[in-house]
């Protein structure tokens, strides 16, 4: 269910698109794995990551570098028809680092920019599992492989501040993506017109991933204002929702100016 609250428009996207991070009613049940508890952990937040954690949607990695005193490793990814969450965490040796800052970069496998919306975990503790998370726009195929760089800039000591050299602390992992454990998607082609204070809006279609829900809506061009913001609410059928600060609503678009 798609509740749009009437109100002033005031602004207007040529195309809009909602990713809405919310539960997956479709996710089927996999065979059972090991409880992967640092994973959950870190997406408590996510309801979609976490279930699809629940559901077996992890491709495991386990691969490990080191540089200086620091080892990073990549421990899974969860990869669907639109997106990818990269989980990691860092181990240190030697001084008692409480937070850990890093600069992520994530490229295809010939070594190219992604054409994507990147997003990365906040300064990470010690052994603190994190995750970045790679959203490809509408027909954008997925890479056959991505290669993921980290650079250690900085760690916060119970005194102050160290600062790295970038040469020496930084490592990059080649991940390629197996295809046969992509997670399948389901897209409802609503099709449907509303309308918000005498202006039209269309429902194309809504896109479920088990990471994330997109629904893409686009304006009349015979409205008379322009859309300012657009309030969704997502609603299950066992009435669970999501919502602009719920479950983090990302919106996306092309603008246009008005006159």
């Amino acid at each position: 269910r798609i509740q749009v609250p009437a109100g002033s428009i005031a602004a207007a996207f040529a195309a809009f698109v909602v990713l809405v991070n919310v539960s997956t009613p479709f996710a089927q049940a996999c065979a059972t794995l090991p409880l992967l508890k640092p994973l959950v952990e870190a997406v408590c937040f996510n309801p979609s990551l976490q279930t699809a954690l629940e559901h077996n949607y992890a491709q495991d990695v386990l691969a490990s570098q080191t540089a200086e005193e620091f080892t990073v490793t990549v421990d899974a990814m969860v990869v669907d028809e639109a997106e990818i969450a990269v989980f990691y965490h860092i181990d240190c040796a030697g001084d008692a680092y409480e937070k850990i800052y890093t600069d992520n970069d994530y490229l295809n496998e010939n070594g190219q920019t992604l054409n994507a919306f990147l997003s990365f975990s906040a300064p990470l503790a010690p052994g603190e599992v994190g995750f970045d998370t790679i959203s490809f726009p509408q027909d954008v195929p997925l890479p056959d492989a991505i290669r993921f760089t980290l650079t250690i800039r900085h760690a916060d000591l119970p005194g102050g501040r160290r600062i790295f050299q970038k040469d020496d602390y930084t490592v990059t992992f080649d991940l390629p993506i197996a295809r046969a454990e992509v997670a399948p998607s389901k897209i409802y082609h609503v099709q449907k017109w509303v309308e918000i204070d005498g202006q039209k809006l269309f429902i194309d279609r809504v896109d479920v991933h088990p990471t994330h829900t997109r629904v893409y809506v686009r304006d009349d061009p015979a409205n008379t204002a322009w859309l300012q913001m657009l309030h969704c609410t997502l609603r299950d059928e066992n009435g669970s929702t999501a919502g602009r600060y719920k479950n983090g609503l990302i919106a996306t678009g092309s603008m246009e100016e008005g006159s």
